[in-house]
């Protein structure tokens, strides 16, 4: 959208930045136009996206800059900042797309790219702007798309199909490298916290970009798995909730969890999904819901009601 559109109509927020105010999005989107017209550089912005002109002087055509955690994180924090952060953050992806272009001479050798490997989750929707064709994913959890990708100093980069036709690798071997390679990374706080109404949740928390990642790395924290499996959710790339399931004291969790999920979701930064999972048999299986004037609607997968009655049965 050209700037001066926006200027004179002052419309509602999009979907994608519906947690502002009309005045707040202005603002944001206001600085945003501010600092590319700082480099001389003609943007245009559709769907929380930032688009560049074929005759860019800096930035590639090709480049996209996805606006939604930048936005979540001018929201938590006070507006006299937002200029600083917005600034920042843009300075900062120049510089990421800078030391990415000097990495791409060395990808062709896997024995340096091999320890660079990483596993990380994106919702459906970062698939959307990127394309799903550019990378290697995976589909873990419905709504989310499990993606290799080089974990490199200063920036993030998935890992295309072109590049990975040097190694000669299938890429079950290369998610397999990826994943153990977040396993070496620094652990995330894992801690039992009160999700309210008395129900304990158990939290993977932390700043790496990889936390969410350890909802596929659950086989080695068995203490997070009940003898039923487990309700699960990655709401952010920072934060895993998990809820093992051991007797008919779930059927009092799902409604708190849910409602918490959906509240770290919508807060960010780095929203993944706000989806609900019971994990069981080596599988992620969907858990809907739909929430609608604040009053949940849930529709449990059927395997999941049998789990219940079964418990009803026995007594458990």
């Amino acid at each position: 959208m050209p700037l001066f559109d926006f200027l004179g109509k002052k419309e509602s927020p999009p979907d994608w930045a519906s947690f502002f105010t009309v005045k707040d999005y202005h603002t944001f989107i206001t600085l945003v136009h501010d600092y590319f017209r700082s480099q001389n550089e003609t943007i245009v912005i559709e769907d929380g996206v930032v688009l560049f002109h074929e005759n860019s002087l800096n930035w590639p055509p090709t480049f996209k800059c996805g606006l939604l955690n930048l936005a979540q994180l001018c929201r938590r924090n006070h507006k006299k900042d937002w200029k600083q952060i917005v600034f920042h953050h843009f300075d900062g992806l120049w510089e990421t797309h800078k030391h990415s272009t000097e990495f791409e001479g060395q990808i062709a050798n896997f024995y340096l790219a091999y320890n660079l490997l990483a596993v990380r989750l994106w919702p459906d929707r970062h698939m959307q702007t990127i394309g799903e064709e550019k990378c290697i994913v995976r589909r873990d959890l419905d709504g989310v798309v499990s993606t290799l990708v080089f974990d490199l100093p200063s920036t993030i980069r998935q890992v295309r199909p072109e590049d990975a036709d040097h190694w000669n690798k299938s890429a079950e071997e290369l998610f397999k490298i990826g994943l153990a390679n977040v396993r070496k990374m620094p652990r995330p706080e894992i801690s039992e916290i009160d999700a309210g109404n008395g129900v304990k949740v158990i939290l993977f928390a932390g700043d790496s970009f990889y936390v969410s990642t350890y909802a596929l790395l659950l086989k080695y924290y068995p203490a997070c798995i009940g003898p039923y499996g487990v309700l699960i959710s990655v709401p952010t790339r920072h934060a895993m909730l998990c809820y093992p399931i051991r007797d008919i004291e779930v059927v009092k969790v799902v409604h708190t969890l849910i409602f918490v999920t959906n509240g770290m979701y919508h807060d960010g930064p780095g929203a993944i999904s706000p989806n609900l999972y019971w994990y069981h048999d080596d599988k992620f299986t969907l858990f809907p819901y739909e929430i609608e004037d604040k009053r949940l609607a849930i529709k449990p997968p059927d395997a999941f009601v049998s789990l219940l009655g079964s418990f009803s049965q026995d007594g458990v």
